[in-house]
């Protein structure tokens, strides 16, 4: 596979590849961005990723991707919910906003 075939199917421009395998970001920031994209568009898990590379140790994985911390209970669910598949995933998030809404609205009825 060439790079420019790689960085497509990574979602990412061939340049980033490139200095990625170069090692040239050594002086530049890498954005964790880019490599949650790459990480997602080749369907390998970022929290494994981030850990394998260094950049987390294996107990930071309880961190949530915008530094809230998670429950025992929403890390089960995660895990579970990164092993289905897109349509799966996409029929999940469409029952748990119907119910997120209803227990709203379930709870303004109360109050």
């Amino acid at each position: 596979m060439s790079l420019r075939e790689f960085a497509k199917i990574a979602g990412v421009t061939h340049t980033t590849i490139a200095r990625l395998e170069s090692d040239t970001f050594e002086t530049q920031k890498v954005y964790l961005d880019t490599l949650y994209l790459i990480c997602k568009n080749l369907h390998y898990d970022f929290y494994k990723f981030l850990i394998e590379t260094g950049y987390l140790k294996g107990s930071d994985v309880t961190a949530a991707p915008m530094g809230e911390g998670l429950t025992s209970e929403e890390r089960e669910l995660l895990r579970y919910f990164r092993e289905l598949s897109p349509y799966l995933k996409g029929m999940t998030m469409e029952a748990v906003k119907s119910w997120a809404k209803k227990s709203g609205d379930g709870e303004q009825k109360k109050a």
